[in-house]
């Protein structure tokens, strides 16, 4: 003799329930999106048939997803646009040389970009990363972002790089652009 299990019947007030077999979210009793694909109840229960649908009965489709391919659902963020390392590099040259005194230069194969003399923004040729300048503070709460790393060699002093892949990201690393040549321009006017 099989015995109930209290704790099922605890969990779901002493109904068994069971998964639609097509994998969606329904459970029996139907829900909204499960009624989609399973048949009418009022039928099932005057012909004493099961509420649960075969995983051998093809006449029943498989619900839609709540969305076609590349549309996006309310309320749920944008797609990233990926950007490719050219596009990414260009645009983020265009925007530091439009600053006020920035000059391009190849001190080490590099390219970097400052303002009187000194380096507020660097980059590899055609790379999608870049190094900026900021404060040591600042770059602890940087770095958590998932495309933001302490930069090498110079990171003690509050340097990190952003891998630039989308359009998020290369609006961040313009944001840290400007924080970075205002810094800049503030130490150099101080002298």
């Amino acid at each position: 003799m099989k015995m109930a299990n209290p704790f099922r019947e605890a969990r779901t007030g002493g109904a068994k329930r069971r998964r639609c077999k097509k994998n969606c979210s329904g459970v029996t009793p139907l829900s909204e999106a499960h009624a989609a694909h399973a048949p009418n109840t009022d039928q099932l229960m005057a012909d004493n048939i099961s509420m649960v649908p075969t995983a051998r009965d093809k006449s029943q489709s498989h619900p839609k997803e709540p969305h076609r391919r590349g549309e996006r659902l309310a309320g749920a963020p944008p797609k990233a646009i990926p950007l490719s390392p050219e596009l990414a590099f260009n645009e983020l040259r265009a925007y530091c040389l439009a600053k006020e005194g920035a000059v391009e230069d190849y001190p080490w194969g590099d390219v970097v970009w400052k303002v009187k003399g000194k380096l507020f923004a660097a980059g590899g040729d055609k790379s999608a990363r870049f190094t900026v300048k900021n404060t040591p503070d600042k770059q602890s709460v940087l770095t958590m972002h998932p495309q933001i790393s302490v930069a090498a060699y110079v990171g003690r002093y509050g340097w990190v790089t952003i891998e630039v892949n989308e359009r998020e990201t290369l609006e961040l690393a313009k944001d840290l652009i400007d924080e970075s040549y205002e810094l800049v321009t503030r130490r150099a006017s101080k002298r």
